[in-house]
């Protein structure tokens, strides 16, 4: 076969009408966030947490219940969706939050000026750290022309006043005498935020939904060093605070991860295995947005069997939607064990570590068995840097975060494990 590329087999694409076969999971979030926002009281919070391996879908179902409920809520609703993988620690997701609270309130005509204002300065305190006095005051004094008697009102400017001594009603000659510093910290932050909040449910008939995507992928490198992983988690914590905000907290995470949660997330849904026809529609309806000429090269009925090894063999729609693209952009699909070619694929991925991955994986007899890390690091040859490689580069899991002693294998390498059955 020739070479094929689709350009809609991205496998990290989070098109809401890509969703196959999570109805019922689907469902339960959203019939929990539809009651929350149906709930009496503005002041009222609520959490729910959305678990499952690595690349089951989690993201994909989330951005598709938040779709939904934009189409039926979209005026009296901010969905906010934050993905932690580009971000540190917990001030950097406060910072993302309150810049798509500036976005979300900055076109409602409903909204009072005093609002829009107050989330742009919790948006611009989220910015710095440590900062004079008077450049506190320079940096959020851009928002006085549009307060009035509603600042009065407003929970965040009284917060500002009483905790750091910021008032935004000061004259110029009166910032330029200020003294001292202000230091924003996480905690304060976060309380920064629970005031605006308030002030938005209050002040307004809109309600909050937050959605942290990825949680564990909050410096996911952090797992390396006892005292860096003890650091995000002391972070991952006080978000979890924000289940008692004045709003709906959202979470996906890896189920490795899980161990955090405390006990007033209760509400959970696994994401399981999804069965081979599932993959395969989930395929099929990548394929059909593709232009005519791919779409007939891909019912050539060479490519039947390939496929079908292929969904059986992956654990999640990710390793699938990979693997299947690999194998088409290589021309290599309707060759007659796809897996065994797949591990040509190691070298291009993985680099320096990839005579390595073999070895590694030869030590796990399914994607559901922990090999210690004693073993894995007997397989790389004692080498400290290659072990940490692995890891970095995920090719190891572990089966708690926040204890890593036994890992599993990266269901993307499934591969290894299913074709080295055959082979035997």
């Amino acid at each position: 076969m020739q070479p094929l590329f689709l350009t809609n087999l991205n496998p990290a694409s989070l098109r809401p009408d890509e969703h196959v076969n999570r109805d019922r999971e689907a469902q339960w979030l959203k019939s929990g966030l539809t009651a929350f926002l149906r709930a009496q009281s503005p002041l009222s919070g609520d959490a729910f947490c959305v678990l499952g391996d690595k690349g089951m879908g989690k993201s994909l179902l989330t951005r598709k219940v938040f779709d939904d409920l934009r189409r039926t809520h979209a005026a009296t609703v901010l969905l906010l969706e934050v993905d932690c993988r580009p971000l540190r620690n917990q001030r950097h997701v406060y910072r993302e939050i309150g810049r798509r609270l500036v976005d979300e309130l900055g076109y409602r005509t409903s909204v009072p000026s005093a609002l829009k204002a107050a989330a742009r300065s919790f948006g611009q305190l989220a910015r710095f750290e440590t900062l004079s006095l008077s450049e506190a005051h320079e940096q959020l004094i851009g928002n006085k022309i549009e307060l009035g008697l509603e600042s009065g009102e407003m929970r965040l400017f009284g917060w500002l006043r009483t905790r750091l001594n910021i008032g935004l009603e000061r004259s110029s000659q009166v910032i330029r005498s200020l003294q001292g510093k202000v230091q924003v910290d996480g905690p304060q932050l976060q309380e920064a935020l629970f005031a605006l909040l308030h002030d938005i449910v209050t002040q307004t008939e809109l309600r909050v939904v937050v959605h942290l995507d990825n949680l564990e992928e909050l410096n996911h490198e952090a797992m390396l060093d006892e005292s860096t992983r003890e650091l995000v988690r002391a972070d991952v914590e006080a978000l979890l605070h924000l289940s008692e905000a004045p709003m709906a907290l959202v979470l996906t995470m890896r189920t490795y991860y899980s161990s955090v949660l405390t006990r007033r997330i209760q509400r959970r849904q696994t994401l399981r295995p999804l069965g081979v026809e599932d993959h395969l529609e989930i395929f099929r309806r990548r394929a059909a947005m593709e232009p005519t000429d791919i779409q007939r090269a891909l019912e050539d009925p060479s490519l039947d069997a390939g496929l079908s090894r292929l969904a059986a063999e992956a654990r999640t729609p990710l390793a699938f939607l990979e693997w299947t693209r690999y194998l088409l952009e290589e021309g290599r699909l309707d060759e007659e064990e796809p897996l065994e070619v797949l591990r040509a694929r190691l070298d291009s991925h993985y680099a320096q570590i990839a005579p390595f991955i073999p070895k590694v994986a030869s030590l796990f007899d399914s994607l559901e068995e922990v090999v210690p890390f004693e073993a894995i690091h007997r397989a790389c040859d004692g080498r400290d840097v290659t072990v940490r490689q692995l890891q970095e580069l995920q090719v190891i899991l572990p089966r708690n975060y926040w204890d890593p002693q036994d890992f599993l294998l990266d269901p993307q390498l499934g591969f290894l494990l299913a074709s080295a059955f055959t082979s035997s």
